[in-house]
């Protein structure tokens, strides 16, 4: 996990990649988070990346344009 904004006891959590396309293993920062905290303790979750449009992982997570990441936060 890069950056971990905690709001009222909850989290908005945010990985950064240098690739385009995101991957599974890419994820487990944020599973690890879940598993530790409960899944109801994650407000969101990021992936800023190089993709060029926002879109959904999985389990609440999304992969926005590192350039995007500013809009979401």
């Amino acid at each position: 996990m890069d950056l971990l904004i905690e709001r009222g006891g909850r989290f908005i959590a945010v990985e950064c990649k240098y690739a385009e396309t995101v991957h599974e293993s890419d994820l487990k920062g944020m599973k690890a988070l879940s598993k530790a905290y409960g899944p109801e303790s994650l407000i969101a979750g990021y992936i800023a990346s190089r993709t060029p449009r926002p879109y959904s992982l999985s389990h609440g997570i999304k992969n926005v344009p590192g350039s995007f990441i500013n809009k979401v936060l």
